[in-house]
């Protein structure tokens, strides 16, 4: 597993769609779970795409990029997102276009003066021209994803070892974003799950009025709370634990890992997994099937 000494990149799974039109706005605003609305030009923020009954779709981030709004999206949810949209997008007379094949999508993991506020689009000037980022800390670093014109990749990888940020591999990257406790869509989370289940609650405003599943996300935000939750977990006594055993409390199934990755920071496996809410003080232990164990980080 590599080491980020001045930092490290890697390619992104991603698609991009535009919106352009006076109503583009309403129509994101109405669907996702964050406020698009009060974006003004260049700035951005993180949002989920929830099905009725308040679980997860898809995870994407909306720009306001002045005369359209762009939806930066797993590569893996592109077609459904496209679906969902092009349903309501006529009614409203909003324009979508699929911009994913003209770019390639990179995160650096390696903090830029530039990029103080997160999410809020910048250019830096790479070669001769610039290339578009936003801070994003995707893997729970700080990092920038970049938007790179598929005839500017040569010129981006040039900048990247100019300024001595190496390629990440798979397994480092899993192991940062696991110690760092940030849920992988598909992995962690998906349509079984809520979004305050997974830690996503940066996605949502209680302030915006209704979207889709909005009610029952509130109603769990004012009057309760969830019944398991993702959490950070160190484990001990177990050679080659991986994702999809249960985890037990006092020998009651109580959870399961989702992800698992070795740690040289913890000199052990970490995973993530979820365990019942009134178990999730740190420290709390539980019995890996199989045997090992289990420790709540934070």
């Amino acid at each position: 597993m590599e080491k980020i000494n001045e930092g490290g990149f890697f390619e992104i799974p991603a698609g991009l769609l535009y919106f352009a039109g006076d109503k583009s706005a309403q129509l994101l605003h109405g669907q996702l779970t964050n406020d698009i609305k009060l974006l003004k030009k260049g700035e951005g923020n993180f949002n989920l795409l929830l099905n009725q009954k308040g679980k997860v779709r898809a995870a994407v981030y909306v720009f306001n990029q002045g005369d359209q709004l762009g939806l930066l999206c797993e590569a893996k949810d592109k077609n459904g997102l496209l679906e969902h949209f092009s349903k309501m997008a006529p009614l409203s007379k909003v324009m979508m276009s699929d911009a994913t094949p003209a770019y390639r999508f990179f995160h650096c993991c390696k903090p830029l003066e530039v990029f103080k506020e997160k999410y809020r689009l910048e250019p830096v000037l790479i070669g001769h021209e610039p290339i578009t980022g936003f801070r994003s800390d995707r893997i729970g670093l700080p990092g920038i994803d970049f938007f790179v014109p598929v005839e500017r990749v040569p010129d981006f990888m040039d900048w990247m070892a100019k300024e001595k940020v190496s390629p990440l591999d798979e397994e480092t990257i899993e192991c940062i974003r696991i110690e760092q406790g940030i849920p992988k869509a598909g992995v962690d989370f998906g349509e079984d799950h809520l979004p305050q289940e997974c830690c996503l609650d940066e996605a949502l405003n209680f302030n915006k009025g209704c979207y889709l599943g909005q009610e029952i996300i509130a109603r769990l935000h004012y009057k309760g709370h969830v019944n398991k939750i993702l959490k950070p977990l160190v484990i001990s006594e177990w050679l080659h634990p991986k994702a999809g055993l249960q985890l037990l409390s006092e020998g009651v199934v109580s959870g399961n890992l989702t992800s698992v990755a070795y740690s040289t920071k913890w000199q052990s496996y970490v995973g993530l997994g979820y365990v019942p809410y009134k178990k999730s003080e740190p420290n709390s232990l539980f019995q890996i099937e199989g045997g090992g164990l289990a420790r709540v980080t934070r």
